[in-house]
């Protein structure tokens, strides 16, 4: 599989989390917390994991030299530091539920839901196909096992979680 390949499996890995983090948030009654708390456990260290990869990736002196670079990369960035706003709302959220906490899980879980598809789109629609102009082959072969790896990785341990069952 291509570096495009890769980035676009473990997107849509991270996708099918992300559908079970709305399927989750949609619940009501007794259990809803538990749910929505046991997707964003596997979700948000694989997010930060993505974000680590994308940081090594984008962080190049030479693509930032080429015209238009700075401009996605500051959208991208935007993007960033309001994933990790939700995250850090999330993670300050008391242990136990009550009704206000668990209003604000489940907005900020939509949001992060709503967020994730919409960053990796830019990712794949305006950051990368303007990037691989600059990168060289062997960055983008040596990425694509790493990203390919991540993808395995998230889709063993969805197999592992949910197999086939669902919510």
């Amino acid at each position: 599989m291509n570096f495009f390949g890769e980035v676009k499996a473990e997107h849509r890995a991270l996708e099918r989390i992300i559908e079970r983090l709305e399927i989750a948030a949609g619940i009501d009654g007794i259990g809803a917390w538990g749910r929505i708390w046991a997707v964003l456990a596997i979700l948000l260290p694989m997010l930060e994991n993505h974000e680590e990869l994308e940081v090594f990736l984008i962080e190049k002196e030479s693509y930032l030299r080429e015209p238009g670079a700075a401009a996605i990369l500051d959208e991208i960035e935007a993007q960033h530091l309001r994933l990790k706003k939700i995250m850090e709302q999330i993670r300050i959220l008391p242990i136990q539920p009550g009704q206000g906490p668990l209003a604000r899980l489940r907005r900020w879980s939509r949001e992060l839901a709503a967020l994730l598809r919409l960053h990796f789109k830019t990712e794949e629609d305006r950051l990368w196909p303007h990037y691989i102009r600059t990168m060289s082959r062997s960055l983008g072969r040596s990425m694509g096992r790493r990203i390919e790896s991540n993808a395995l990785g998230a889709e063993k341990i969805l197999g592992k979680k949910w197999g086939r069952s669902s919510f």
